[in-house]
This record gives structure tokens, sequence and C-alpha cells, in this order.
């Protein structure tokens, strides 16, 4: 299990609610009408989702995993203490780039919890991204800590729960700035 993309997939069974300084919901694919296809399988558009917020786009438009529900009242799964529509869902949903590389790696932790796997390899570096991502369904992301953040490099303490339990994965990510934007490059774990 690594945070530099050898996670398999979210999440899977039925619906649950997982609580961090606000509630969010999630979905399982069986309850979706999603089968084996993954990510790249579509809803029924008949069947509406109670886990799905109004208004917000399939998941298998997004290449979203598992739908987690995040209001404008949530805090930011990153921990910024920002809600998420001011935080990282900017970033999510292209109106801005991240400025720094602790930013980038906060909202790719994000993007971890929520299951958005088209927004990791978005940002990861042409030179060594994966063809695909396919993101562990069994696993929950719990918390971030930022240990250091540098010019191209930040260390962080992501925690989690998995199928063994809890645990934890430190790592020091590195990351290039081309064309203006940040892109994650690789990194070595504790």
């Amino acid at each position: 299990m690594g945070w530099n993309g050898t996670v398999r997939r979210r999440r899977e069974g039925g619906c649950g609610t997982r609580l961090r300084k606000a509630a969010r919901k999630w979905c399982g694919p069986a309850e979706r009408g999603i089968t084996a296809g993954g990510a790249g399988a579509s809803l029924p558009a008949e069947r509406e989702h109670h886990c799905r917020p109004s208004g917000a786009s399939l998941p298998a438009e997004r290449g979203i995993t598992r739908v987690v529900a995040v209001s404008d009242q949530s805090g930011c799964p990153c921990g910024s203490g920002a809600a998420y529509d001011d935080c990282c869902g900017q970033l999510h949903n292209g109106l801005r780039a991240a400025g720094t590389p602790a930013e980038l790696m906060r909202s790719r932790y994000t993007a971890f919890v929520l299951g958005d796997s088209d927004y990791l390899l978005r940002t990861w570096h042409p030179r060594t991204r994966p063809a695909e991502l396919a993101l562990d369904p069994r696993t929950t992301w719990l918390s971030l800590q930022v240990l250091d953040a540098g010019s191209s490099e930040v260390e962080f303490i992501a925690r989690y729960r998995g199928p063994g339990g809890r645990g934890f994965l430190r790592e020091r990510s590195r990351f290039a700035r081309e064309g203006g934007r940040w892109f994650y490059v690789d990194g070595t774990t504790n």
C-alpha cells in the first residue's frame, strides 16, 4: 500500500457514515448499480441515490470510484479547516491550480479520500504517471499530517483504516513545476 499510486480502489459495500469534523456518507458500487466495471461503469440515469449530492456529476463521468457527500459546511478532508468548496474542491473542479507542492499534496490526499482517480492521474507527472490507477475500496483515509513542506518536497503522514486494521503511511513526496503547474513526481516511504 502506498500513497504514490499502489493503493487499489476505494471502499466497496453498503452505505455507512464516517465521522471527522463533519459527517460524510458513502455508498458502494453495488448500491449505485455499478458492476465489476469499476470506475469505467456508469450509473443508470433514472436512478438517483441518496449519497450523491444533488446537482453533482455522476461518479463515472469524473472517474470517481466512491461518492462522498461533502457539503459547503464540511471541513475539507485535507484538514486545512476550510470548507471543501473553498479548498481542495476548487482544484478538483479545475477552478484553479495548486500554488505550492504542499497544496497539491493536500488536494491529492483529498482525492484519495473521495476516490477521485482522474484527479490523481491529472496531477501526476507524465514521466512517472501509471497508465491507470485503481484505488482500494477497502481503505478509508482518516487524517493527514504535514510534517515538512519545502520548495519541491513534502513529508507527511496519512492515517488509514484497511482490511488489516489501522495504519499510517509516512512519505516524502517530490513535485515538479512545469508549464506553471505543479505535478506529483514520486515519493519515498519510511
